[in-house]
């Protein structure tokens, strides 16, 4: 048996128990569905149990996530566990993305330096900006480099779509493996149904169109390609808003484009014509063409909603509402696979979304490593988001989170069901004048923003605290570190419930038709509402020194039907006074700190928080308007839609 891989010298009990079903699925070839608490230590167990399990048996280990931040942790742990000299890694993010400033061309380099840069790689395991700037020295292209190193680590580090889409194939031929030959782990997997979703849908517009004819130049497929933009730009004249379209509406529109009339299906005739075109292009420009073909290719397939809209000059899109086509395969084919998430919940949903195999699925939770005493957990008696009544209680709630951050030593995030809400709230509060400085999160926001936001947010712990208006579903909410307690409460200022829109009543009638009328509802709008609450909440404590306050602005928790589905050991208690309240935990539990503090010798006073902050006293919110101004204006805040953005 080898020796354990696990990076640390003894797991904590939560992750003991975790990192022996963990092991045990592995080597049993089984699927392991894990909901395990923020700060549990989840990358560590996973990485250990699949890489042991994966050189015990010849196989590799594809550590899949969905956003760019987890490459790095999944990196970090990776470098923990070689000490001892083995295992080999690989980073790998898209093709694009790697080589932006450094453009691909087979000849880079030559293939066998290409072949020596990735040896060389193996020799330590890099985070992709090192992979990038060896490659660059070397003048080899990054992206054919680091799978080159791929193919020949024992773990790679990769984007869902490197196994959960169309690229699969191509991928695994040049891994040179097939799916029985890896063991898979899942990362954040209660976003895997949706991202799968997406990697099966597509959409063209008249705009795009327009910019491939120009880019092709001259030929059919660029008469083409203008044609249809002429068309649909003509349609969008026609059909006013966004709205669903039967399936023979592209071949109806296509019809026009066609110098041959007859033809019954004219989308399988361009497709076929662009494809045809796509061999005559550079690499860098085929994925420019190769949306088109997937719209005109998968238009009529079943199990897909298309809609046409003005935006963007007229565009098509194929939604698809199943995700098991990307997904159902993959869990059937591969060793085994670990499928990790806090909100994993519940997993007999995922494991109907995703297609498991039932026989081979296990359901596992594990309960958090913190002391339970350590978060204060609070759901509102009075306060609802309910869509049609939201306007109204506006007010309502913008005094109530006054009075929650006036009650909470230190940063407070406060997320909402949409931006739009977090716009009318945030600017009631900046007349308020509220007692923490204003940050804000936007739609187009770039990571080095992101990073600034959390930067502020280390400096407000030393002048008072600050408040992060932010929306469930985004990337502040999930996905994300907030380090050495750098949150002391989190308020979710509502349940962000899908609104009724398109797309997801299709979705919902979908799943009525796979899994049942109660089951539609819960899959579509219940839980996905319920697991952002829980992510959200789960940002506060990440280590178990960690005290925070999480409060649920929504009175919808005290219903039956809305708690008995919460995950287990995720209870909010009602409560009538909770700035009171939450002012009482953290003057409780910050005496206590204070007074093991001067036991041990230290000078901490009874009655300060972090950093000299008093946390006895009266809140003033109801009071009276308090006049201390924010630092940053809701006019910084740019939202232009009116509705939520889930």
């Amino acid at each position: 048996m080898r020796k354990s891989l696990f990076p640390y010298d003894i797991p904590r009990r939560g992750q003991a128990e975790f990192l022996k079903d963990a092991r045990a699925a592995m080597r049993r070839g089984e699927i392991l569905l894990a909901q395990a608490p923020t700060g549990l230590g989840k990358t560590a167990v996973a990485l250990a149990s699949a890489v042991e399990g994966g050189l015990e048996t010849g196989r590799k280990v594809l550590f899949t996530t969905c956003r760019r931040s987890q490459h790095r942790i999944a990196i970090e742990t990776l470098r923990m566990m070689v000490r001892g000299g083995s295992p080999t890694g690989a980073d790998i993010i898209a093709r694009d993305a790697m080589c932006v400033d450094h453009p691909y061309h087979p000849s880079t380099g030559g293939r066998s330096r290409v072949t020596s840069v990735a040896k060389a790689l193996l020799r330590q395991v890099l985070h992709v900006q090192e992979v990038i700037d060896l490659a660059r020295r070397f003048n080899v292209c990054p992206y054919e480099t680091s799978m080159e190193a791929a193919r020949r680590a024992d773990v790679l580090v990769c984007d869902y779509n490197y196994l959960f889409s169309h690229q699969r194939g191509h991928i695994l031929r040049s891994l040179g493996v097939g799916l029985e030959e890896i063991v898979v782990v899942v990362d954040e997997a209660h976003n895997l149904p949706s991202r799968s979703r997406e990697t099966l849908s597509t959409r063209m517009s008249a705009e795009g169109l327009e910019l491939m004819a120009m880019k092709l130049g001259s030929g059919k497929a660029a008469r083409y390609m203008a044609s249809m933009a002429h068309i649909l730009k003509r349609e969008s004249r026609v059909i006013g808003g966004e709205s669903k379209v039967p399936v023979d509406f592209l071949d109806r529109l296509l019809s026009r484009c066609l110098p041959s009339p007859g033809i019954r299906y004219p989308s399988k005739e361009l497709a076929s014509t662009f494809e045809r075109s796509e061999l005559d292009l550079p690499p860098v420009q085929r994925p420019l063409i190769n949306d088109v073909i997937l719209v005109l290719k998968r238009w009529r397939a079943t199990d897909r909603l298309r809609i046409f809209s003005p935006r963007d000059g007229g565009s098509l899109s194929l939604v698809s509402l199943d995700s098991r086509p990307a997904t159902r395969e993959v869990f059937r084919s591969v060793h085994a696979a670990l499928l990790m998430s806090g909100t994993l919940h519940p997993g007999e949903m995922y494991i109907d979304l995703l297609g498991l195999p039932p026989g081979r699925s296990l359901i596992r939770s594990y309960k958090p490593d913190f002391p339970t005493e350590n978060r204060l957990l609070l759901a509102s008696r009075e306060l609802s988001s309910s869509y049609r009544r939201r306007p109204e209680s506006y007010e309502a709630y913008a005094r109530e989170i006054y009075a929650l951050c006036s009650s909470i030593p230190g940063n407070v995030a406060a997320f909402f069901p949409s931006y739009e809400m977090a716009r009318q709230i945030g600017n009631l509060l900046w007349r308020l004048g509220p007692p923490k400085s204003l940050l804000w999160e936007r739609r187009d926001q770039t990571k080095a923003e992101k990073e600034d936001l959390l930067k502020a947010l280390e400096l407000g712990g030393k002048d008072g605290g600050r408040l992060l208006m932010a929306v469930q579903g985004g990337s502040l909410s999930e996905g994300i570190d907030y380090p050495r307690n750098l949150l002391r409460g989190v308020i979710v200022a509502g349940l962000a419930l899908n609104p009724p829109q398109l797309e997801i009543e299709a979705l919902r009638s979908f799943y009525s038709r796979r899994f049942g009328r109660v089951k539609a509802y819960e899959y579509a709008y219940l839980y996905p509402a319920l697991n952002r609450l829980v992510q959200c909440a789960g940002r506060c404590i990440r280590g178990p020194e960690d005290v925070a306050a999480v409060v649920v602005l929504d009175n919808r928790l005290q219903r039956s039907f809305y708690n008995s589905r919460l995950p287990r050991g995720f209870n909010p208690v009602a409560h009538s006074d909770l700035a009171r309240r939450v002012k009482s935990f953290f003057y409780a539990r910050l005496n206590l700190a204070a007074s093991a503090d001067q036991e041990r010798g230290g000078g901490g006073s009874r009655a300060e928080g972090v950093d000299g902050q008093a946390v006895c006293g009266e809140v003033e919110a109801h009071q009276g308007l308090p006049t201390s101004p924010a630092r940053f204006s809701p006019e910084e805040f740019e939202d232009k839609d009116g509705g939520p953005p889930l």
